[in-house]
């Protein structure tokens, strides 16, 4: 199992995610073991109808190929 399968696994869990449509949602510390796993949680869902804004304190630390982005 990789990375990528975890994150889709994730993202199939029966979890309230109506409750975050039409929300602003702001991840501090993306560039962080948890952070960049969150980002990633919430960029792969499927008709998602949110915005995710993800700060770090480290740009260079950011991975923008690993994040996954799907529409």
């Amino acid at each position: 199992m990789s990375f990528r399968d975890d994150i889709e696994n994730v993202t199939r869990l029966f979890l309230p995610w109506e409750e975050l449509a039409g929300k602003n949602i702001l991840i501090t510390g993306a560039t962080g073991l948890i952070g960049s796993c969150l980002v990633n949680i919430l960029m792969s869902r499927k008709n998602r109808d949110y915005c995710v804004f993800a700060m770090g304190r480290n740009a260079l630390r950011m991975d923008w190929n690993e994040v996954i982005v799907k529409d």
